[in-house]
C-alpha cells in the first residue's frame, strides 16, 4: 500500500502551502519596502537641487543595490524557513 507515501505527500503539501502563504506575505513586505525606498529616493532628489545627473545616477544605483541586497536576503530567509518547516515536520 502507498499509505506511508501518501502521508508524506500530504505532509509536504501542508507544509508547502503554509510556507507559500508566508513567502507571499514576505514578498508583499519587500515590495512595500521597495516602494518606500523609491518614494524616499524621489523626495531626496527633489529636495537636493544640484543639477548634477551624477548624483541622481549614484543615488539610483545605490537604491538598486540595496533592493537587490534585500531580495537576496529574502530568498535566503525563504529557503531557511522552508528547510526548518520540513525538518520539523519530518521529526513529528
Amino acid at each position: 500500500m502507498d499509505v506511508p507515501f501518501e502521508a508524506k505527500l500530504g505532509r509536504n503539501y501542508r507544509v508547502g502551502l503554509l510556507e507559500q502563504i508566508g513567502r507571499l506575505l514576505r514578498d508583499e513586505s519587500l515590495l512595500s519596502r521597495v516602494a518606500a525606498l523609491n518614494t524616499q529616493e524621489y523626495h531626496d532628489s527633489l529636495s537636493v537641487i544640484t543639477g548634477s545627473t551624477a548624483t541622481s545616477t549614484s543615488s539610483s544605483e545605490e537604491a538598486k543595490a540595496r533592493i537587490n541586497s534585500l531580495y537576496g536576503l529574502l530568498q535566503r530567509k525563504n529557503a531557511e524557513s522552508y528547510q526548518e518547516r520540513i525538518a520539523t515536520a519530518m521529526q513529528q
